[in-house]
């Protein structure tokens, strides 16, 4: 996981400011040992949703990815539920483009965590940063098999919430494989867009995720559903197009206010030196749409 968990800045709460992070900081202790079993080897990214540590599975004998999430999800018992049977729900999602979630469970401290494979490669986001754009086969090839790891993961009735090219790695072995990662702030619900009995991972009013790719009713802190997703992918494959994000402020109240406001410019307005079929527009006009 290389580079996809560096410092969010991208991530928000409502009032504007990053979200809690964990306060388990490790980045100097890396023999401390997590469950009797994880032992922390390197920091390898801090974002708003917790840190990330390469760590060795000492019972299996291999590397792997450990995920501390914020401390105020262990603030209640209706809190640790709500993890345990999300982390449950995201460590049943079996795809090949879709990390796999192998264990979580709370340190010895009480803090949640989760552990997932540990992915080498380079995110889209670092591919977008280094083209500019994808070529229309990079887009297909990369863009098909995410659609089907999310759809899996809707069929599970896990929406994951924050979407964005830093969540999507290509990984280095043979040809650039795509694989959909961190269901960190991932929520359980029905898979068919219905709100009750939903359990969410973050508490009511919080605005999470990355405001660059947030859907409209994310931004506006109302309930999400698997649609919310559509509209974050949509987002992703707009900049992977065109290499800039539909929308794009000076902050990101701004940038958040374009979401639910604005119509996105068309990708021959933003790239008029590509062409682009009228197909594809609609694709990207069907999936921004703001309803």
């Amino acid at each position: 996981m290389n580079g996809e968990f560096s410092p969010a800045k991208d991530e928000t709460l409502a009032d504007g400011s990053p979200p809690e992070s964990a306060p388990l900081d490790l980045a100097d202790s890396t023999c401390q040992l997590v469950s009797e079993r994880y032992s922390l080897k390197e920091l390898i990214g801090k974002g708003g949703m917790g840190s990330v540590f390469r760590a060795r599975d000492l019972l299996l004998d291999r590397d792997v990815a450990l995920k501390l999430l914020p401390a105020h999800l262990n603030e209640n018992a209706a809190a640790l539920a709500r993890f345990q049977r999300e982390a449950r729900a995201a460590a049943g999602i079996r795809h090949p483009a879709v990390v796999t979630v192998h264990d979580f469970g709370l340190t010895e401290s009480g803090q949640p965590f989760l552990v997932m494979d540990l992915i080498e490669g380079k995110t889209l986001k670092q591919l977008i940063e280094e083209q500019g754009q994808l070529s229309f086969a990079e887009i297909e090839q990369v863009f098909t098999r995410v659609i089907e790891g999310l759809k899996q993961a809707h069929g599970a009735g896990v929406v994951h919430r924050d979407l964005k090219p830093g969540n999507i790695m290509l990984t280095d072995a043979g040809e650039q494989e795509a694989l959909l990662l961190d269901f960190g702030i991932a929520k359980v619900g029905s898979g068919e867009g219905e709100n009750s009995g939903v359990l969410n991972l973050t508490q009511t009013g919080e605005i999470l995720g990355s405001p660059l790719y947030m859907s409209p009713e994310q931004c506006l802190g109302e309930d999400v559903d698997f649609r919310s997703d559509i509209y974050s992918l949509s987002c992703c494959l707009y900049e992977a197009l065109t290499g800039e994000p539909p929308f794009k402020g000076k902050n990101a109240f701004e940038t958040m206010t374009m979401h639910v406001n604005r119509s996105p410019a068309s990708l021959s307005f933003s790239r008029p030196d590509l062409n682009f079929g009228s197909q594809l527009q609609a694709v990207i006009e069907r999936g921004l749409a703001k309803s």
